[in-house]
C-alpha cells in the first residue's frame, strides 16, 4: 500500500500542474464579472484590464503598424484615370451625346469625330486634375479617419465571447502545450519528491 502511493505521487503532482495551468488559462477570460471570494475580488485578467488593452492595441496600430500618413500612402497608389476615363465615356455617350444632339446648330456637328475630341479633351483635363483630387481627398480621409480611436472604440466595443473565440482559435495549441507543460513539471517535481522521501527513509532505514 505504502509503495502504491509513493509510486502515485508523480501522478498526481502531474494532474495538479496541468489542472492548474488549464485554470489559469480559463481566468484569462472568465468570471466575466467581479466575483468577492473570501474578501478577494476575481476577475479574468482580460475583462478587468479590456480598457488598458485596447488603449495599448490602439497605440500599438497607430504607431508602428498603420500610421495616419500610410493612407495617403495607400490612395496615391491607386491609378484612378481609368476609371474616370470609363466614367467620361459613359457620360459622353450616354448623356452629352444625346443632349448635344438636340442643341439646334450644334446637333449638327455632333459626330463621331467631335465626340472623340471632346473626350479627349476631358482626358487631358482629368490627367492634370487627378494629382490635386488624390491629394484633397486623402488629406480629407486623413483629417476625417482618426485609427487610434476607431480601434479603441471597436476593442471596447468587442464581445468578450467573440475575443475569447478568437484567441482560442488562434492559440489553441500553445494552450494545449501549456497545460502539457504543467503535467510534465509537475511529473518532475513529483519524481523529486519520491526520490527525496525515498532516500530519507533509507537513510532513516524505515524503508
Amino acid at each position: 500500500m505504502k509503495f502504491v502511493i509513493l509510486a502515485s505521487l508523480p501522478i498526481i503532482t502531474a494532474l495538479i500542474g496541468w489542472f492548474t495551468n488549464w485554470v489559469a488559462i480559463r481566468m484569462l477570460f472568465r468570471p466575466r464579472k467581479p466575483l468577492n471570494i473570501l474578501g478577494i475580488k476575481w476577475q479574468g485578467l482580460i475583462p478587468r484590464r479590456q480598457e488598458d488593452l485596447a488603449e495599448q492595441i490602439a497605440d500599438i496600430v497607430e504607431s508602428e503598424i498603420l500610421q495616419q500618413h500610410t493612407i495617403t500612402q495607400a490612395i496615391e497608389q491607386i491609378d484612378f484615370e481609368p476609371e474616370l476615363k470609363k466614367m467620361i465615356d459613359r457620360l459622353i455617350d450616354a448623356k452629352l451625346k444625346d443632349h448635344l444632339a438636340t442643341i439646334p446648330f450644334v446637333g449638327n456637328f455632333i459626330n463621331d469625330s467631335t465626340l472623340s475630341t471632346i473626350k479627349n479633351l476631358a482626358y487631358k483635363s482629368i490627367q492634370e486634375e487627378v494629382p490635386g483630387m488624390v491629394q484633397n481627398i486623402s488629406s480629407d480621409l486623413e483629417s476625417r479617419i482618426q485609427i487610434r480611436a476607431m480601434v479603441k472604440k471597436r476593442m471596447d466595443e468587442l464581445d468578450l465571447d467573440k475575443l475569447e473565440e478568437i484567441v482560442k482559435r488562434v492559440a489553441s495549441k500553445e494552450f494545449r502545450r501549456i497545460e502539457q507543460l504543467g503535467a510534465v513539471l509537475g511529473f518532475i517535481v513529483g519524481l523529486l519528491q519520491l526520490a527525496i522521501i525515498v532516500f530519507w527513509e533509507y537513510y532513516e532505514g524505515t524503508l
